[in-house]
């Protein structure tokens, strides 16, 4: 709709002008500031509903009720988790007999975490077990999503993995896709942790607006950060990042420059696997799993012993 607007306002604009330069000399700036006063007007109208309509363009939440996945044949736990400003959010434990890894699955921003169920077993495939929570106002929730809020949640899901399951460092995995990995990215420069997977990562809310609406100053309305670049350039551990070259949503563009803005981008344990052909609602391939099994199975067992804390050296 935004860009149908956009489209009837140029060519509205146009005729306008073309009216205002057959007008008589004296007459053409009059005619002209008759003409553009409307589109101005309407440019302003329409950065303004992009203000006012912003966490609705970011976030596409589904409740329960709305729309749920029950997979069958897996082994799932309900878990109920509190973040610190009190709110109830919702996530299914994924558990593995001996597992070597355990992964914290950040999701992306549509549906809820019942939609995700079939990646969860791709990474049980993997020998992990998958702690995987739903933001505030998804799946059932409560609560309404927004930056801080989305962060919380996955700080609680954090704790819950810490004091419940007894995770360490050395087999916890941080995995996130799309607005996801804001979160896991997060978590990676503040938290203990064995390595970061992301998938089809961004590196602002910034930047994703500006490449949206390049005909607006959409970088500097925007209220949500989720600065991804700022925090990638202080982290110093093990990195895989996969993302599609074809991708009409998250520029693959972005997905290099976070693997680049890293402090050793060609350093041993990291990885930047492009999928060829792939758009960012393809989702998770095997050939995504499968290069993340070969990451894993490449990483050297010092690398987990020794791996810096977040903003240290």
């Amino acid at each position: 709709m935004i860009w149908l607007a956009l489209a009837l306002l140029l060519a509205y604009a146009a005729m306008l002008v073309r009216r205002a330069a057959s007008q008589p000399r004296g007459e053409r700036v009059r005619a002209l500031r008759r003409a553009l006063a409307p589109v101005a007007l309407v440019y302003l109208a329409i950065m303004l509903m992009l203000i006012f309509l912003e966490n609705r363009l970011l976030y596409h939440p589904l409740t329960e009720a709305q729309d749920w996945e029950t997979p069958i044949g897996l082994p799932i736990e309900d878990v109920w988790l509190t973040s610190e400003d009190g709110t109830r959010l919702h996530g299914w434990w994924f558990p593995v007999s001996n597992a070597r890894w355990c992964v914290l699955y950040s999701h992306g921003n549509a549906g809820n975490l019942s939609h995700r169920h079939q990646f969860c077993r791709s990474w049980q495939q993997l020998g992990a077990s998958v702690l995987i929570y739903d933001y505030p106002g998804y799946g059932r929730s409560s609560g309404r999503p927004s930056e801080a809020g989305c962060q919380a949640a996955a700080r609680a899901a954090y704790d819950w993995l810490r004091d419940t399951q007894n995770n360490s460092r050395e087999n916890l995995l941080l995995f996130g896709e799309s607005l996801g990995c804001a979160m896991a990215i997060e978590l990676a420069t503040t938290r203990p942790h064995s390595a970061l997977i992301l998938y089809a990562p961004f590196t602002s809310i910034g930047d994703m607006a500006q490449s949206v609406f390049p005909w607006l100053p959409a970088r500097w309305l925007v209220r949500t950060r989720y600065n991804n670049l700022e925090k990638m350039r202080t982290y110093c551990g093990p990195l895989f990042i996969a993302h599609g070259t074809a991708d009409t949503i998250v520029p693959f563009e972005q997905g290099r420059r976070l693997f680049q803005a890293v402090p050793a981008p060609d350093g041993p344990g990291n990885c930047f696997f492009p999928v060829p052909d792939r758009s960012h609602n393809d989702g998770l391939t095997p050939e995504v799993f499968a290069s993340i099994g070969k990451f894993l199975s490449d990483f050297p067992s010092y690398k987990f012993t020794q791996l810096p804390m977040p903003g240290k050296s």
